[in-house]
């Protein structure tokens, strides 16, 4: 009867389940960033304070929203980014910081949007990233007449270093379709990287290419 008990009190005892969160947290010229203050609104919230451009959170199953921020140069950066843990195990996220004034005169279409931007009671805007997604392109093959357009568009974002993908189609005559298939290209082959911001997709050159 003892241990009918004891395997009875077992069954009923709820199991308790837990995930880890983890990432890496990088600038716009995908450099580290140390001193980043990382929370997860966990109840209760948890907080840290990334000294080597890493963080990891304890978490249970459920829908969380992770916001990062940091002063660089007298300038803030703030990432906002949601994730949804549905089983135990670790779950990467890396974060992007973004300068806060620089990102509302480049795309002064995200004040307008309520959706992406949540006013804090001290006047700092937290901007909406949509997570950064690595997804797997069939590959396209490009022949060899379109060379000199696929090298025309490397080097104007070689020019630029940072540069949206609306700013692209403006300086060049070539399609919007033709324009998206060229950077899917240039980003298998990792001369690029496209990061999604709101509306618009920014694409920063590869340091190591």
């Amino acid at each position: 009867m003892k241990y009918l008990a004891i395997i009875l009190l077992l069954m009923i005892i709820p199991s308790t389940s837990a995930a880890i969160i983890q990432g890496k947290i990088y600038d716009l010229e995908l450099n580290r960033v140390d001193n980043v203050v990382v929370e997860v609104d966990t109840i209760p919230t948890q907080r840290v304070i990334s000294k080597y451009g890493e963080y990891f959170f304890n978490v249970p199953h459920g829908n969380y929203t992770i916001t990062a921020s940091a002063l660089l140069n007298d300038q803030v950066y703030l990432v906002n980014e949601n994730i949804s843990v549905i089983s135990d195990g670790d779950f990467s996220l890396d974060l992007f910081l973004f300068p806060e004034l620089e990102s509302i005169k480049e795309f002064p279409e995200i004040k307008d949007n309520s959706n992406l931007i949540v006013y804090s009671i001290a006047g700092i805007i937290f901007l909406g990233l949509l997570f950064i997604s690595h997804r797997m392109y069939k590959k396209k093959r490009i022949s060899s007449e379109n060379d000199e357009e696929v090298n025309k568009i490397y080097n104007l974002i070689k020019s630029h270093k940072r540069v949206t993908q609306k700013e692209i189609r403006n300086a060049s005559p070539l399609s919007e379709s033709k324009i998206s298939l060229i950077i899917s290209e240039l980003e298998n082959e990792g001369k690029i990287r496209k990061i999604k911001r709101g509306r618009a997709n920014i694409i920063i050159l590869n340091k190591n290419k």
